[in-house]
């Protein structure tokens, strides 16, 4: 995975060894276009001054970052530290936030965002949840997310909604499910 690229629809990743010497922000300036022929071009979706390195995502945007981080630093063995992942909010998107059980108004955030095993901390009231509890919480739902039937996924997000902030991704990915499985319906 390193120094590959997936080549979908075919299975498989292909070495493109001028492609892999571009770095990863998860706030790219560029975008990159495979096509079925194996041609890749890169197109910057910001102006990029003549000395600026071209960056690319090396994943989809939509985790959030408890997820994303960890997946950076076990597949390319690098904690990112761009502008996104300094931020514990997201750049204010509370991708990976959790409601406050204790208040049930504050939003819990890394306590520490350099360190990827931080706490969580509450900004309102200071109640801290570990680690390895928000990561169980993580885990569970999305393990809940690939298996729930179509007919379930309401009650779900309003079940999520109670937990989760509203712009948490793992809500956004029940959407997803949904509107997947109702793609796989209407076939």
């Amino acid at each position: 995975i390193t120094n590959a690229a997936n080549m979908a629809p075919r299975t498989g990743r292909w070495i493109l060894p001028t492609f892999s010497f571009l770095s990863h922000s998860c706030v790219s300036n560029s975008r990159f276009f495979i096509s079925a022929s194996g041609t890749v071009r890169v197109r910057a979706q910001v102006d990029i001054k003549a000395g600026d390195e071209v960056t690319i995502s090396y994943l989809p945007p939509q985790q959030g970052n408890i997820v994303r981080r960890k997946t950076i630093n076990n597949l390319w063995h690098f904690t990112c530290a761009c502008t996104r992942c300094s931020d514990p909010t997201e750049l204010d998107t509370l991708l990976s936030a959790i409601t406050c059980r204790k208040c049930c108004t504050g939003s819990m955030l890394p306590r520490d965002n350099a360190d990827l095993t931080s706490s969580y901390q509450c900004k309102d009231c200071e109640a801290e949840l570990s680690h390895d509890t928000i990561m169980a919480l993580v885990n569970s739902i999305m393990d809940q997310i690939k298996t729930i039937p179509r007919q379930d996924i309401q009650d779900l997000i309003l079940k999520l909604q109670d937990i989760l902030h509203p712009n948490n991704f793992l809500i956004m990915e029940v959407k997803q499910r949904f509107v997947d499985l109702t793609m796989e319906d209407t076939e």
